[in-house]
């Protein structure tokens, strides 16, 4: 299975409320931060390895 960003959020959501977090509240203000943080890091993750692959390929001179 490709890592995408969809499921590694909710890998990471899962995790989380694995381990005690409230997955699926909203604070005062109505944003359910757990989300927003799991989305940051799940596209940091999945666009850091997909720039890293691109430029090895890019470095071995196999395009």
């Amino acid at each position: 299975m490709a890592l995408d960003k969809t499921s590694l959020k909710n890998r990471i959501l899962f995790e989380l409320q694995a381990q005690g977090f409230g997955v699926g509240t909203t604070d005062k203000d109505g944003i359910d931060w757990i989300d927003k943080f799991a989305t940051a890091i799940a596209n940091a993750v999945v666009d850091e390895i997909q720039q890293n692959a691109e430029t090895s390929v890019e470095g071995e001179k196999i395009l």
